[in-house]
């Protein structure tokens, strides 16, 4: 669980960080943007963020919310609320970014795949990897 500081920054110098961080990762390669993460992000954060990513591209190959809380040891209720927000738009741009290098978007799909199925010991459930929207 993220602990935030109870001083917080106001709104205009968060949005001018994070204006900065997103500038920074678009101007890395993918090596540098791995490093990037593994320096900024604790493990638990990385975990984090990982299985939302996860559970976000499982979502939209209609994988279902109960599988997929099972599949990535995540609570029905995160789930749900990952389902909810993506329902809404929320994560239609990340799911545009990701899908514009078909390559990377199926890789991203096959790790997941792997995870799923145990590395290929289990049979697959629901849709493949290769059946992408």
């Amino acid at each position: 669980m993220v602990r935030l500081n109870k001083h917080s920054l106001d709104n205009e110098q968060l949005e001018r960080l994070l204006q900065q961080l997103g500038k920074s990762f678009a101007r890395a390669s993918t090596s540098e943007a791995q490093q990037l993460l593994q320096i900024l992000l604790g493990p638990e954060e990385r975990i984090m963020v990982a299985k939302r990513l996860g559970a976000i591209l499982l979502l939209n190959q209609d994988h279902k919310p109960y599988t997929i809380s099972r599949l990535l040891k995540m609570s029905p209720t995160t789930v749900s609320k990952i389902q909810s927000d993506r329902l809404s738009g929320t994560y239609q741009p990340l799911l545009e970014t990701i899908k514009k290098d078909k390559r990377v978007y199926q890789s991203i799909l096959r790790t997941i795949n792997s995870v799923m199925t145990a590395g290929g010991i289990m049979p697959v459930y629901g849709k493949h990897p290769e059946n992408i929207k």
